[in-house]
């Protein structure tokens, strides 16, 4: 009788402990999310008041020597484009994505630059220009959206 009642209560135990666990890490995986969905938010409502986009379709986060959220979306007149919002807002470029490069074009560039695994490919805003990053193995490739240049190698 006792044995089966350690047993109950060392079982209640481990459920509790495992409870607390997953809701330790749930919590802890909202609040490392949190900033991401943030700015996501803020990028695409920015983007729809400021712009004609009316269909969302991509969300990116880009780090350069500012950081840049770049909405994908279309709009009403079907038109595809990309807005890049400045993280305060304060800067905001329209692009239709038509008048670019496209991502396979700049992973292309990238590879024909020495670029080797590529990871993944963002949009954003270097310098005051509309670009391609190409996240590799071997670095960072900036390619210039309108023109397919290839401008450098971090």
């Amino acid at each position: 009788m006792k044995k089966v009642k350690l047993l109950k209560r060392c079982l209640f135990v481990l459920a509790l402990i495992g409870f607390l666990f997953l809701l330790a890490a749930s919590i802890v995986l909202f609040l490392a999310m949190k900033p991401k969905y943030d700015a996501q938010k803020f990028a695409v409502q920015t983007a729809k008041k400021q712009t004609d986009l009316v269909h969302i379709a991509n969300f990116q986060l880009y780090h350069g020597k500012e950081t840049y959220y770049s909405v994908f979306g279309t709009t009403e007149s079907g038109s595809e484009e990309v807005v890049a919002v400045s993280k305060k807002g304060r800067k905001i470029y329209t692009y239709r994505l038509n008048d670019g490069i496209s991502q396979r074009q700049a992973r292309q560039i990238a590879y024909e630059n020495g670029a080797k695994k590529i990871k993944k490919v963002t949009f954003g805003i270097f310098d005051d220009f509309p670009i391609w990053e190409i996240t590799a193995e071997n670095g960072y490739y900036l390619i210039n959206f309108e023109t397919g240049d290839f401008l450098k190698r971090n």
